[in-house]
């Protein structure tokens, strides 16, 4: 599913116009990167989790040339899904 897709379902639901439920999609998409960014977390009841995590810094192998390469050290974000998400998922 993509952005669009949902933006289309959204203004179905609501009965709005596709540009009014863009924006909305764009304000909740704007605060979950804003928890990310400030917080390093932001849970969605029901839903799951989304986190940031720092990843260190690690020796790894260039799968082309078999070289050792220098991973730096990162922060990426992860998804954890809820047991009420997980339940319906594995339906």
């Amino acid at each position: 599913m993509t952005k669009a897709v949902i933006v289309k379902k959204v203004a179905k639901t609501l009965g709005i116009k596709p540009a009014k439920a863009n924006n909305m999609v764009e304000i909740v998409l704007a605060e979950v990167k804003k928890g990310l960014i400030e917080d390093g977390k932001v849970v969605l009841r029901k839903f799951g989790t989304f986190r940031t995590i720092d990843k260190k810094a690690r020796m790894g192998r260039n799968p082309k040339t078999g070289e050792d390469a220098k991973i730096t050290a990162r922060r990426v974000s992860n998804f954890k899904a809820s047991n009420q998400l997980k339940r319906k998922i594995n339906r």
